[in-house]
C-alpha cells in the first residue's frame, strides 16, 4: 500500500483504497452503532497539554488584540473571531478582524477597510459584534467603532459613534442588553461617558451617566458574588457616581452602583471568575479594604463578594509589566486561571508573559518562557480537534517556532480510550478517525491520543487488534 509523505495536519491526500481496506475489515466485526461500550470502563493514561502553533504558522502580520469563539453551529459558528490591528491572517487579506475554523482563516467581508484596531468581540444568538477604533465595516455608513457581523454581510448597531471618539474596549451581555465600554462619549446620537447599552433598538447611558470625559473603560463582565447577578466594570477612573471608592473598579447591578471595598489604585484591565471568586487583573499594585486596609497585589487581586485578597506573591512589579487578559481553561489537569500580559514572574515562578494559577500556586505553560512577545488576549476554543486556550498578542515565535501573533495550548481526552470522535462512546462510529491516524498521524489531537491504544505515543497497526479488542468488549 503506498501512502504519501506528509506533515501532521495537512490535508494532502492519502491512498483512499489503503484507508477503505483498513476499514472494510474492522467493519467486518463491528456493525456501526449495534455496540457501543463507555468509555469510562476502559483504562487510559492522561496525555500531556501542548502547544500548537497550527493557526499562527502563518497567523497575523501584526497584534492581535481580542479573541471570541462561537460554540455552536450556525451561521456564525464554530468559530474563533480574531481582532486586531493586521492586514493580513494566514496570508490572506483580512483587515484587521478574521475567522479561524480549526483548518484555515477567512475574512469577514472586506473587514476595516480605513484601518481601526478591533480591541472587542463578543457573540450573542447568532451575531457577532465587534468594536474598536475602526472608521468602518465593510464600507457600511453607520458601523463606525461598532459594528455587528450576521455571517454574510455587516451592519449596523444604532448608528455607531462619531469619528473623533476613539473606540471601544470591552463588552458584556448583562440583563438582556447589550454593555459597551471604551473611550467614548456619545453613541448613536445619545451623549454617554465610556459605559453605554443596546437594548436592541436603541442606545442609553446608565442612570447618572457615572463615568466622565477623561475616564476609560477597559473590562466588563457579569459576576455573582453572593448578592445576584452584576456587571462588573473595570478601567481607569477615580470615581463613579461621584464614589470616589469605586476607584478603577465598581459593579452595576441594574439599580444602583457599588464599589469593591475601595477599589484598586491603578488600571484594571481584565476579569474572569475561578473558584467562586473574582479576579481582576491589570496594572495595579494594590488593592483596598471597605475599612481602609491596604492589600498588596501587584497586577492581580481576587474579590471573594466582600474583601480582596492578594494573589500566591502576584506578577511582575514595575511601569512596564500589565495583566491584560483572564481565562479559566480545563487542559486536563483540572480547571485553572490562565493569565496573559506582560511580566516575567508569577509568585516565586520564573515565567514570560503566560502564566498558571491552580487555586494555590504559580505554574508555567508547557515552559518558563514559550512565547517571544506579549499576550494580549486569551480564549477557550473547540476547534474540531478538542478543546484548545487559544492565545494572540504581539509574539512571533511559540517554543521557537513560527507563531504568528496566535497559537494555541491544547488539552487532551485521555489517551488510549479509542473513543476517537470523542462523544463519550467506544461504537462503530470511530472507526474512520482510527483509521486515519493509522495512515496520517496527527500528533497534535485529540483522535491521536485517543487512537493510542497500547499507549506508547505513536498510532501504528500494533494498536489495530487492541482496538478491536475494545470494540469487542472483551
Amino acid at each position: 500500500m503506498h501512502c504519501e509523505t506528509v506533515s501532521a495536519r495537512s490535508k494532502t491526500t492519502y491512498d483512499e483504497r489503503g484507508r477503505e481496506a483498513i476499514t472494510s475489515r474492522i467493519r467486518q466485526l463491528i456493525i456501526l452503532g449495534v455496540l457501543s461500550l463507555p468509555v469510562a470502563n476502559l483504562t487510559a493514561q492522561p496525555c500531556p497539554p501542548v502547544w500548537d502553533n497550527t493557526a499562527g504558522n502563518p497567523g497575523m502580520n501584526s497584534t492581535v488584540w481580542s479573541l471570541a469563539a462561537a460554540q455552536e453551529d450556525t451561521a456564525v459558528g464554530p468559530r474563533l473571531y480574531v481582532g486586531g490591528q493586521f492586514s493580513t491572517a494566514g496570508g490572506a487579506l483580512v483587515r484587521n478582524i478574521a475567522a479561524w475554523d480549526g483548518h484555515a482563516w477567512s475574512p469577514l467581508g472586506t473587514g476595516a477597510q480605513n484601518g481601526g484596531t478591533v480591541h472587542a468581540i463578543a457573540v450573542s444568538n447568532s451575531i457577532v459584534y465587534v468594536g474598536g477604533a475602526f472608521g468602518n465595516m465593510g464600507g457600511i455608513p453607520g458601523t463606525s467603532r461598532i459594528a455587528q457581523w450576521n455571517g454574510n454581510a455587516w451592519s449596523d448597531v444604532g448608528g455607531g459613534m462619531s469619528q473623533n471618539n476613539a473606540g471601544i474596549r470591552a463588552f458584556a451581555f448583562f440583563q438582556n442588553n447589550l454593555y459597551a465600554g471604551g473611550f467614548l462619549n456619545e453613541i448613536g446620537g445619545i451623549v454617554a461617558h465610556k459605559l453605554a447599552r443596546w437594548n436592541g433598538s436603541a442606545w442609553s447611558s446608565l442612570p447618572g451617566d457615572p463615568l466622565g470625559l477623561t475616564d476609560v473603560v477597559h473590562a466588563l463582565t457579569v459576576y455573582d458574588d453572593g448578592g445576584g447577578e452584576a456587571l462588573y466594570v473595570g478601567g481607569s477612573f477615580n470615581s463613579a457616581g461621584g464614589n470616589a471608592n469605586a476607584a478603577n473598579v465598581f459593579k452595576w447591578d441594574g439599580t444602583t452602583l457599588q464599589p469593591l471595598g475601595r477599589g484598586a489604585n491603578d488600571d484594571v484591565e481584565a476579569f474572569a471568575f475561578f473558584n467562586d471568586e473574582l479576579y481582576c487583573g491589570g496594572h495595579f499594585t494594590q488593592v483596598t479594604q471597605t475599612d481602609g486596609t491596604v492589600v498588596a497585589a501587584t497586577k492581580i487581586a481576587k474579590w471573594d463578594g466582600s474583601a480582596w485578597s492578594p494573589v500566591a506573591g502576584g506578577l511582575s512589579n514595575g511601569i512596564g509589566f500589565h495583566v491584560w487578559s483572564l481565562a479559566v481553561f480545563d487542559d486536563g489537569n483540572g480547571p485553572a486561571l490562565f493569565v496573559g500580559g506582560q511580566f516575567n514572574a508569577a509568585g516565586s515562578t520564573t515565567v514570560l508573559n503566560i502564566a498558571k494559577y491552580d487555586g494555590t500556586s504559580w505554574s508555567e505553560v508547557g515552559t518558563a518562557s514559550p512565547l517571544n512577545g506579549q499576550v494580549r488576549a486569551l480564549a477557550a476554543f473547540d476547534d474540531g480537534a478538542g478543546q484548545s486556550l487559544y492565545v494572540g498578542g504581539t509574539f512571533t515565535t511559540n517554543v521557537a517556532q513560527p507563531a504568528d501573533r496566535i497559537t494555541a495550548w491544547r488539552s487532551f481526552v485521555p489517551r488510549g480510550t479509542g473513543d476517537i470522535n470523542n462523544d463519550g462512546l467506544l461504537d462503530g462510529r470511530d472507526i474512520p478517525g482510527f483509521v486515519d491516524q493509522v495512515l496520517l498521524p496527527d500528533p497534535l489531537s485529540n483522535a491521536h491520543c485517543a487512537a493510542d491504544i497500547n499507549q506508547d505515543t505513536f498510532v501504528t497497526t500494533a494498536d489495530l487488534p487492541l482496538f478491536i479488542t475494545a470494540l469487542l468488549g472483551s
